[in-house]
């Protein structure tokens, strides 16, 4: 199980760090999630918040451009959407592996498959609450 639930671990931190694609205007924009990024999206976002302005920032292997509260507001909620909800699906995950008793069963496990159960139901009222936290910051 532990070997399991280390492999699930790498996984989450992969797709959370990977970051997500955001529509900006008529392009596709891709923005990595590293720590760095997450504190970088976090400053700009309450910035772009607090003063209502463009804020300078860049996509993955692009230069820095202005973007504005709204592009920004959209950045900053795909990152924190995806993070957390690769955080709460891997946990719920690993709970229904350490319920698993045999080791073929923990074996077939896959970060991706769809949950069930208990662990789908978590899964949702803790999402439905980060969307709320999330929109109640931005102002949404």
């Amino acid at each position: 199980i532990s070997n399991k639930v280390y492999e699930l671990d790498a996984s989450c931190q992969y797709e959370i760090v990977d970051g997500v694609d955001v529509e900006i205007g008529d392009e596709t924009e891709h923005f990595s999630y590293t720590i760095e990024d997450q504190s970088n999206i976090d400053d700009i976002a309450q910035m772009a918040k607090s003063t209502g302005m463009e804020q300078s920032y860049h996509c993955d292997n692009g230069s820095c451009k202005l973007y504005s509260v709204e592009e920004i507001t959209k950045i900053y909620m795909a990152q924190k959407m995806n993070k957390a909800h690769n955080i709460t699906y891997n946990n719920q995950l690993k709970l229904y592996v350490k319920s698993l008793t045999e080791k073929s069963d923990v074996e077939a496990v896959e970060y991706g498959q769809e949950l069930t159960g208990e662990y789908l139901e978590t899964y949702s009222t803790i999402m439905e609450h980060e969307k709320k936290v999330a929109e109640a910051f931005i102002g949404a």
